[in-house]
């Protein structure tokens, strides 16, 4: 490599702490020296890089280019990790592992100039002279064992860091014997994992007024690379969120990365006192030490903003101001153009060259995680520990307050202002504690130490500085909207807010987007229009509500809204659930029964497909003691069996569905008795009693044709296809599927046409070619995900488990099957839930995991023998068996066999048959009873050919394969 000229790269390393190491172990020191020596030259040839000079335990190096020596740096790093250090060296403290460095601690500085060169007149070797080298080894003498530094100057040549290495800006600094400040950054190695390292080695200079340490900024790194993108000189960004988000940390953090950047500096105004533009002007004036002159304060502003020419200047708290604010803004924007803009308010200034950033509340443990690991990496968590640690230093995540932890941060929506106000509170209440004081939170979150502004000094305080600067009918719509749970569409606040008493109040809808603006609503989902609002704003704004008197009447419209938007078997209801379920609550109270009603059975329909059964059960109770119209109590009572039939508890089913059909028969509603007896035949169906569900179906089908309730049929006609397919009778399953799907698509319902394509996929494996199944079962999981239900999501992803067991992809089988019985448990489907079981324990038999397959084909077993799903226990009675026989006990295994076969030919159910003497002719082979296991076959071949069973499946290979070995 010949000496790099010009422009060039520098780099120095040295070694911290190396006197020490000499002293303490002076042998181990010179072997870890030789490999020091020995890696990082390496790694210098694979760089392309020139070395200067070694002199005792530092290298001066040189690069043309300056990407080439950052990536030496980051390398001979990672290098240095993986040395097989002496032993006796990693025993001392300078050396022993912690923060991420193993063995020898290197400090490397990385600059770029123009030296001067001189040639060894012995050797020829290349030195370099000059400031460039000086300024480099500062850099170097800067940082700590295992940092990598660069200059200002260094960065700037920079153009593709290598994978894995970050730069981050740390300030300008005053290196010792270097007349001006230099930039400084760190090469941050995310793959090493190091850090953080102390503060850097020199005196920092400050540029502006920021405070000279922050904490650390948790949750808020692509916040902010966005906002550096945004930033611009002479555009203005406003960071727009309610009070307690950390639009003023964030500011600051921002103001932090940009300093290196801004030789005018960072300023930081806090106009939180301000309420007038002479005031505003004051503060800022006196922010930056300089005197006003008398005349027009924002014209003299404008002119010292001006002359700081590369500056970054932030405005905080402006929402008090937002109404005044927006012409001296832009004035002073407009007089700075190479300075760059950052605003924090509640509501938007309105400046034409302002670009809106919304600061969202910092991300939550994913819903129902509780393990420690995953909930401490959450953003919200981790604020919530570093304050808890101020008060507890050992305060930590652990597996028994996991749970709880991740509640607290759930319930206060991830508000910054609230985790901190709530960890002040660890130091006396444990996090089960703390959270069961939740309810009362403005009360508990307070700050009592006396070092908050009054407006951050409570939760209560924070909002309501926010309600103070509402106009009053913006007030009044916001107390309005807090009668809704779980978010509304704008249609509902329209009915539901009054804005007759301020004749000069807007329409509805734009003071919704108003409220939006002011960052006391939220859009949640911008498809829809979807809006909501925080936990805590909503509970204040209830406060509000009853305070002024208007809850009886919103509750009232509430009610009247839902009840007339409930449909009773619309699964597109879904993201009302939770304004139903209310709905229908506070109806109950106090309400109109038949209103009431509607509002439940709206709740109804999507709780049964969706789950919690346990909710659903308890709703469906108290509205079976309303006094509602008939023929909807009726179909109450339907509902409320299929709820009593999920629960497992089959004994109670029949006469509450005999009383539904005779309320119906009384009333003449057409429509609830054809659901009483489809839910009459699917119970049928699940004792296997083929003939009574087939008459129910039919029944049901033919009062459905009668008053037009194509989603009904569309369902009765698939539960008839299912009797003929588990009959053996492929053409007429295929005629009543085919008839079924003709009328699902005219109900233009995604959930009933997803019911019948997944259903009609059933006779795909049945017959052996699951992977026709598959696209179908597909297109039916995107319909019931769509739609929200999760039941009949869980149903396909079960399916298409089953499809994957007859390819023999056991892996993909078990995934599937084991996101369906998750799925199964959170909705307390007692029947499905044994029926994922089973197939699980299928698919661990066919793995080897004989233990585990035993552990859920057990509890399959108990829960389908207690509900009288004779089918259902017949399958899994088969692969218990096979289990048996493989565990070491054929006597028992083959007599769980026949009882398997015994039951599912009283029940008719050919299929199931067809499977359990496969397993049980299997087994005979496997064990020598070539004349026992030629008795199975012979009567497995006919039922096989009936079924049409497709040669290329489990099963059809199965066959053929004992067919091939019963012959032989």
């Amino acid at each position: 490599m010949t000496a790099p000229t010009g422009d060039i790269a520098l780099v120095f390393t040295d070694i911290q702490g190396s006197t020490r190491l000499w002293e303490a172990a002076p042998d181990a020191t010179a072997r870890a020296l030789d490999l020091h020596n020995a890696a990082l030259r390496q790694v210098l040839g694979e760089a392309g890089g020139y070395e200067v000079k070694n002199e005792g335990d530092a290298f001066l190096l040189a690069f043309q280019d300056a990407d080439d020596a950052l990536g030496w740096c980051a390398e001979g790093q990672r290098c240095l990790m993986a040395l097989p250090w002496p032993a006796e060296l990693l025993q001392l403290p300078d050396a022993r592992t912690a923060a991420g460095i193993r063995g020898l601690r290197v400090r490397m500085g990385l600059h770029v100039g123009h030296p001067l060169r001189r040639a060894d007149p012995v050797t020829g070797r290349i030195d370099y002279l000059g400031p460039p080298v000086n300024r480099t080894a500062r850099v170097a003498a800067a940082g700590h064992g295992g940092q990598v530094l660069l200059s200002g100057r260094a960065v700037d040549r920079i153009t593709r860091p290598p994978p894995g290495v970050r730069l981050e800006p740390l300030g300008d600094y005053l290196l010792r014997g270097v007349p001006e400040p230099i930039s400084l950054y760190e090469a941050r190695l995310e793959r090493l994992r190091r850090g953080p390292f102390p503060a850097v080695r020199a005196s920092r200079i400050r540029r502006g007024n920021l405070p000279d340490s922050l904490p650390p900024i948790l949750g808020r790194d692509a916040a902010l690379v966005e906002l550096e993108a945004l930033v611009r000189p002479g555009h203005l960004v406003t960071l727009l969120g309610p009070g307690g988000t950390g639009k003023t940390r964030l500011s600051l953090g921002l103001g932090e990365r940009l300093l290196p950047r801004a030789p005018g500096g960072v300023w930081f105004f806090d106009l939180s006192d301000a309420h007038s533009v002479q005031a505003m002007c004051t503060a800022v004036a006196a922010a930056m030490g300089v005197r006003l002159a008398g005349g027009d304060p924002v014209e003299d502003l404008a002119g010292v903003f001006a002359r700081r020419g590369e500056a970054l200047f932030i405005l905080d708290n402006l929402e008090q101001l937002a109404e005044v604010a927006a012409m001296p803004v832009a004035r002073w924007v407009a007089a700075s153009p190479q300075a760059r803009w950052l605003a924090s308010s509640r509501i938007p200034l309105g400046v034409a060259v302002e670009r809106r950033f919304h600061v969202m509340p910092l991300a939550l443990p994913p819903a129902g995680e509780d393990d420690p690991a995953r909930v401490a990496q959450s953003p919200a968590v981790a604020l919530f520990v570093q304050h808890a640690r101020r008060r507890r230093p050992d305060f930590a995540v652990t597996g028994a307050n996991a749970e709880a932890i991740a509640e607290i941060v759930r319930r206060l929506d991830g508000l910054p202002l609230a985790l901190e106000l709530a960890a002040a509170r660890a130091g006396v209440l444990p996090p089960a504690a703390l959270l069961a004081r939740l309810d009362q939170q403005f009360k508990l979150l307070t700050d009592r130490s006396g070092g908050r502004p009054a407006r951050h000094a409570t939760l209560r305080a924070t909002i309501d500085w926010s309600w103070q600067l509402l106009r009053p009918w913006e007030q009044a719509a916001l107390a309005r909207c807090a009668v809704f749970e779980g978010g509304f569409l704008p249609d509902a606040a329209e009915a539901i807010v009054d804005l007759d008493p301020w004749p000069e109040a807007p329409f509805v809808l734009d003071v919704l987007q108003d409220l939006v603006e002011r960052s006391v609503l939220r859009v949640v989902d911008p498809e829809t229009g979807r809006l909501g609002m925080m936990v805590s704003v909503q509970a204040f704004a209830r406060e509000q509500l009853a305070a002024r008197g208007d809850q009886a009447e919103a509750e009232a419209r509430h009610l009247a809204w839902f009840a007339a938007l409930a449909e009773p078997d619309a699964l597109s209801l879904h993201p009302e659930l939770d304004n139903l379920v209310a709905a229908a609550r506070r109806g109950l109270r106090d309400g109109d029964p038949a209103l009431t009603l509607e509002a439940g059975l709206g709740a109804l329909s999507v709780l049964r497909r969706r789950g919690p059964l346990s909710a659903a059960l308890e709703l469906a109770e108290d509205l079976r003691d309303l006094d509602g119209p008939p023929g909807r109590m009726a179909w109450l009572e339907v509902v409320y069996a299929t709820l009593v039939r999920n629960s497992g508890d089959y004994a109670r089913v029949d006469g509450i569905l005999d009383d539904a059909l005779a309320m119906a028969e009384a009333c003449g509603d057409l429509k609830a008795q054809a659901f009483a007896l489809l839910q009459a035949g699917v119970l049928h169906h699940d004792r296997a009693a083929m003939d009574d569900a087939r008459t129910h179906y039919e029944r049901a089908i033919a009062l459905a044709r009668r008053c037009g309730a194509h989603g009904l049929r569309a369902r009765a006609l698939t539960c008839l296809a299912h009797v003929y397919r588990e009959l053996g009778d492929a053409g007429t399953a295929r005629e009543h599927f085919e008839a079924g799907r003709r009328a699902a698509r005219r109900t233009g319902d995604d959930a009933v046409i997803g019911m019948n394509v997944g259903n009609y996929a059933l006779l795909h494996i049945d017959q052996g070619r699951p992977e026709q199944a598959i696209p179908l079962l597909e297109e039916a999981l995107g319909l019931s995900q769509r739609t929200g239900d999760r039941l009949s999501e869980a149903v396909h992803l079960l399916n298409l488990s089953s499809c994957h067991l007859e390819l023999g992809q056991l892996t993909e089988a078990r995934e599937l099957v084991e996101l369906s019985t998750a799925l199964f448990q959170e909705a307390g489907n007692s029947r499905l839930y044994a029926g994922s079981r089973s197939v699980l324990g299928a698919v661990l038999l066919e793995q080897g995991a004989l233990t585990e397959a035993r552990g859920n084909l057990a509890e399959a077993l108990d829960i389908q023998h207690d509900i009288g799903a004779r089918d259902a226990e017949g399958a899994t009675l088969a692969a218990l068996g096979e289990l048996t026989v493989l565990e070491g006990d054929p006597a028992g295994g083959f007599a769980l066999l026949e009882r398997s076969a015994d039951l599912l030919a009283s029940v008719d159910n050919r299929f199931e048959l067809a499977r359990s003497l496969a397993r049980q002719a299997r087994a005979r082979m496997e064990l020598g009873q070539l004349d026992e296991a030629r008795v199975v076959v012979e009567r497995l071949g006919p039922l096989a050919e009936a079924l049409d069973i497709a040669p290329g499946s489990w099963l059809g290979r199965l066959v053929e394969m004992l067919r091939s070995l019963a012959i032989a």
